[in-house]
């Protein structure tokens, strides 16, 4: 399984496959990506053995059935080259949404403003008939927890990450554990939901604009992805819009207010996801708190306004 490889090594593996005129378009934390021609691209991923592509295949091909309106990732073939997984795929066309907005903008530009919502109101009304094996931050989510549905992924993949984490956790928030034990609380009394298609990192550099500013597609499904409650996925857009600029408590709140008047979900309901996005996801890319991500996650559990909602009563 490849775990190093570089884009230079992943041309090889390309031509290995008898494609010699691969164009390099992007590389990410699942692999690099390849124009080849015929409106399709090849992935060659970097963590996954060929059997493992099986997952985002089928998880893919579910979000075909949705009739969303806008493109999402395709998977037409899978090939092994020596260990190493490699897909074609449809290719997604437009311009990243963080090439046109500013990272010291005060307020969301309109267009902007405009996408985020359409593609936080389209996964609201895109209900789901299916099951998915993604992996989630990395963890495959027991069977039992997939039968339970979103909260018990989530809070399945909550444990381990405080079993790992936790100690870290308490030493920058002294009173986690009530914090902790009053997410979960919530979150399991929370009124159940269709499952609807859920992204989990909706941030600029994943959604695709054309010229006139219209969504064309959304990118990268599979760091946090899973079917369940769309106002988990709001929750996070609005937070990683521009989680490191200047302005980003400004720009989160903005959006808190937009999901609120134009997608209908409640701000208690939001805060509360917030929460369990803060503690699953703080030490995602690294193992201590010298981590953009992590003070970020930090400064959310530490609000006051986040603790009220935690100490109210029921959420809706």
């Amino acid at each position: 399984m490849s775990i190093f490889l570089t884009a230079e090594a992943a041309f090889e593996k390309l031509t290995q496959l008898g494609i010699s005129d691969a164009r390099h378009l992007a590389s990410g934390m699942e692999g690099h990506v390849f124009l080849i021609g015929n409106q399709s691209v090849a992935k060659v991923w970097l963590h996954k053995r060929l059997t493992d592509v099986e997952s985002p295949k089928h998880f893919y091909a579910l979000l075909q059935t949705l009739d969303l309106p806008f493109q999402t990732p395709q998977i037409f073939e899978t090939r092994d080259v020596g260990g190493t997984a490699v897909s074609l795929e449809r290719e997604l066309t437009g311009t990243p949404m963080r090439d046109l907005i500013g990272e010291a903008d005060l307020e969301p530009p309109a267009f902007a403003s405009e996408a985020v919502l359409n593609v936080l109101e389209a996964l609201k009304n895109s209900f789901v008939n299916g099951d998915s094996l993604l992996a989630v931050l990395g963890v495959t989510p027991s069977r039992r927890a997939r039968l339970g549905g979103q909260t018990a992924i989530l809070l399945e993949i909550a444990d381990q990450k405080v079993r790992r984490y936790g100690d870290l956790l308490r030493r920058s928030v002294p009173d986690f554990d009530e914090i902790y034990s009053r997410t979960v609380h919530h979150l399991i009394e929370l009124p159940v939901t269709r499952a609807q298609a859920v992204h989990g990192d909706l941030c600029p550099e994943n959604i695709l604009l054309d010229e006139e500013g219209k969504v064309t597609a959304v990118l990268d499904w599979g760091f946090l992805s899973l079917f369940g409650d769309s106002a988990f996925d709001a929750s996070v857009a609005c937070g990683v819009y521009n989680m490191y600029g200047p302005h980003h408590r400004d720009l989160d709140e903005a959006f808190l207010l937009a999901c609120q008047a134009r997608v209908g979900y409640s701000r208690e309901r939001l805060l509360l996801y917030r929460a369990l996005y803060a503690v699953i996801s703080s030490n995602a890319y690294s193992e201590d708190e010298r981590d953009g991500r992590y003070t970020w996650c930090i400064e959310n559990l530490l609000g006051d306004e986040l603790r009220g909602v935690l100490s109210s009563g029921r959420i809706e």
